[in-house]
Order: C-alpha cells, then sequence, then structure tokens
C-alpha cells in the first residue's frame, strides 16, 4: 500500500489540497485513494505528531479545538488512528493521503519513536511530498499568519528548510520530493492541480468536476493586520502563543471587519522594508542548497548574492518595523470599537469556545456521514 504524505511547507496552499480531498472523500475511495477523515477535527492530520514525539516536549498546534490540553490530543490521535486502520481493512485502497503543514519540522530532538518505522508498520511504499515558497514571500504569508492567529509575529528570517528537509531524507532516504510554489512553475499555475499531477494523476478528472466550493484564506489589509497586532500586544503583551481569550477577540475583531469591508476586504498585500527584503533574499542560504540538491530555482532570487550572514533585524517585531504601511485610515477598523467590559469579552471568549468545539466534533464525527453529504448538498444547489 502506497502512502503520499504532504508535509506542506506552511501557506503553500494547503488548505486548498486538504480541502479537495474531503469534498472528494467518496469519489476518490472509488478511485481506491483514501484521504482519512473520521475522528480527526479539521480537513487535515495535525494529529499525527502524536503518533511519534514525546507528549512532554511537544508544543501542541495554535488549534483552539484542544485548549493546550496534551493529554486530549494524544487520546484523539489513538481514536483517529483506530478508525484509521478500520477503514484501511473496509475499504483496502492502494494509496492512502495524509497532509499536516505541521508536520514541516524537525523532529529529530523529541522524537520518541521513528516516523519511518511507524509508517513503515502499513506502508510498503512512502512518498514525501514538499512545496517550498521563496523566501520573501515565504516571510511575508508567516507575518501575516501570525498577526490573524494572534501569535506574536516572528522577526525577518529564513525558515530553516535545509535541517526539515534532511529529517526527512534520513527517515526516508530517495522517497522526498521536493516542488516549488511559484505560480509560473506550477501545472496550469495551480497548485492542486500540480500536486495530482505529480502524485495522483488518476484523481485529476475529480478536479474538473468538483464544485468549487472550496475554503480560500483572503489577504486581510495592511492597516488591519497592523490593527490586529497592536490589539493582541494591548491585551496580552507576552508570550509567543496567544491565550483562548486573546484569541476569541482578534477572531471576533477580523469578523466584525469582513462585515463591515465586504468587498473591500482585501486592500493590498503587506510589503517589506527595502532593507529587510533585500536581506532576506541575500541570506537564503538553503536554498543555493534546495538548488543544487532539488533542482529548485525560484526566479525572484539573485543566487549569485546570496550568502550566509548574522541577522541585523532579529529583534524586530512590530510591523510598522518591518513593513511599508502607508498611513491611510480604514474607516471599517475606525468604526469596531473594542468591548471594554469583562462580562461581554467573557461572552466572546465562550462563543468562540463553543464554535470551535461544534466545528471540530462536526468535522470529526459528521462531516463524512450523510449529515455532511446533505450540507455539501445544499452548499452546491445554494451556490449555483
Amino acid at each position: 500500500m502506497r502512502l503520499i504524505l504532504h508535509i506542506g511547507a506552511p501557506k503553500t496552499g494547503t488548505t486548498t489540497i486538504q480541502q479537495f480531498f474531503c469534498r472528494n472523500h467518496f469519489a476518490l475511495l472509488a478511485k481506491g485513494i483514501f484521504y482519512p477523515v473520521r475522528g480527526t477535527h479539521a480537513a487535515n492530520h495535525s494529529l499525527l505528531p502524536a503518533s511519534f514525539v514525546q507528549q512532554r516536549n511537544y508544543q501542541l498546534p495554535n488549534n483552539g479545538f484542544y485548549m493546550g490540553n496534551t493529554d486530549r490530543f494524544w487520546k484523539s490521535f489513538a481514536l483517529f488512528w483506530q478508525y484509521f486502520l478500520s477503514d484501511i481493512q473496509k475499504y483496502k485502497p492502494y494509496t492512502v493521503v495524509l497532509s499536516a503543514e505541521t508536520l514541516f519540522n524537525d523532529f529529530s530532538a523529541i522524537s520518541e519513536r521513528s516516523l519511518s518505522r511507524f509508517l513503515g508498520q502499513y506502508f510498503d511504499d512512502i512518498r514525501i511530498v514538499v512545496y517550498i515558497r521563496s523566501p520573501v514571500s515565504d516571510y511575508k504569508s508567516r507575518l501575516s499568519q501570525d498577526i490573524r492567529t494572534a501569535k506574536k509575529i516572528t522577526s525577518p528570517h529564513i525558515r530553516p528548510i535545509r535541517t526539515i528537509i534532511e529529517y526527512y531524507e534520513q527517515e526516508f532516504p530517495d522517497t522526498v520530493y521536493i516542488f516549488p510554489f511559484e505560480r509560473t512553475q506550477l501545472e496550469k499555475g495551480d497548485v492542486l492541480c500540480d500536486f495530482l499531477t505529480n502524485n495522483i494523476p488518476e484523481a485529476l478528472n475529480l478536479m474538473q468536476q468538483d464544485d468549487k466550493t472550496q475554503f480560500k484564506n483572503v489577504a486581510l489589509s495592511p492597516v488591519l493586520l497592523q490593527k490586529l497586532q497592536k490589539l493582541r500586544l494591548d491585551i496580552q503583551p507576552e508570550g509567543r502563543l496567544p491565550l483562548i481569550s486573546t484569541n476569541a477577540l482578534i477572531v471576533w475583531f477580523t469578523k466584525k471587519y469582513k462585515s463591515k469591508a465586504k468587498l473591500g476586504l482585501s486592500q493590498g498585500n503587506i510589503e517589506l522594508r527595502e532593507e529587510i527584503e533585500d536581506f532576506i533574499q541575500t541570506s537564503a542560504f538553503d536554498y543555493i542548497w534546495l538548488r543544487e540538491r532539488y533542482g529548485l530555482v525560484f526566479s525572484d532570487l539573485d543566487y549569485s548574492k546570496i550568502e550566509q550572514k548574522d541577522n541585523p533585524y532579529n529583534k524586530l517585531f512590530l510591523l510598522e518595523d518591518i513593513c511599508v504601511l502607508e498611513d491611510s485610515v480604514d474607516k471599517q477598523v475606525g468604526q469596531i470599537t473594542i468591548p471594554k467590559n469583562k462580562l461581554i469579552r467573557s461572552i466572546i471568549t465562550i462563543h468562540f469556545i463553543l464554535l470551535t468545539q461544534i466545528t471540530g466534533v462536526y468535522r470529526a464525527w459528521l462531516s463524512y456521514s450523510w449529515l455532511g453529504k446533505l450540507k455539501r448538498a445544499l452548499c452546491k444547489q445554494n451556490n449555483k
């Protein structure tokens, strides 16, 4: 049985790929392709690290469903894997797809056991699939994602791509496949089409028939991102990861903004200051390694200028110090009043927790059932 283990990287169209597999779960099964959905709270398989890492040393993903409870996370994985093995016996697929961008990490220091040995118990053919963004694009995406998920932003730096890839090379020799997340290099300029073409071409016809009601991450305006960061620092100045109450207020504010902005939601992407963009471009040493080892070449990089250098920007943490922000005022942002009353804030937090739990339970237990089929059918009808 073949396994395609899609590990990201983050912000390379992973949600688009995962949503496609969820929407077409039963049609893919008919082709012998299995994407597990039972028992997982999300469209991805972020529970997988519980199969091989040390519980005491693993930092849970920034996810409101588990609320920092590692025991619950580990128990959820055990149940998910139980259902997974049961479904394998029932459907007898020849290809399994597992996907989680949280797997894009070097787990060598916190592994309880070898990931390859664990997966090798069930699969005789394992293919690791990775998509990589160019360095500036990657950092800007991480910056925006940090703010919208209420994290403290990371200072300008290059993601440690080489150490992560080398970890997987050691675990799965000669089975790591890396693709550039650059529109001009993607099949038909589309990451889903590229993923299927390179890994599961027999599923391409389903993409043509897909109802296209897929989730998309909409770019938030720089003004909104600046406001969200200020809000985060005001209510929780300490800690890289947010408290549940912090996360709830950031989500509440963003939804308020969306409801007011409507079609004016996206007002341009963030742009780095020239000197910071130049530093990221010219210090992307791992990208030379990617070119030499995997033949990955990005059109926006001048490889002759790349060198190892110290980071003079590693203490920056404010968006206005990292990005070029205009002095324009976003009327939608100015119209939203942050509640000061503790009771109202508590209600916002409780609403966030309830919604997160209900959504997670639906995805884990109901989305694959007749109720989920009915919901998708109604959504498809409404979108016509």
